[in-house]
């Protein structure tokens, strides 16, 4: 599409609000989706690792 301003591109011929509101949901997800998939996997490592500790905790109690 062409627009002779920026408020024509804003408005969008009344459907302004609509079409900026979908694109700003989907930024919205393409930015949150990935870095709550790095949270959960950062938190899955830390409670791996705090797993891998007591059982070798736990392993070496039980040599003495």
């Amino acid at each position: 599409m062409y627009f002779d301003s920026w408020q024509q591109a804003w408005e969008m011929a009344g459907h302004g609000p609509y079409v900026w509101g979908a694109i700003s949901i989907c930024l919205l997800l393409f930015i949150w989706l990935p870095v709550r998939e790095l949270i959960a996997q950062r938190q899955l490592l830390r409670r791996e690792q705090r797993r891998q500790q007591l059982l070798s905790q736990q392993a070496s109690m039980g040599n003495t």
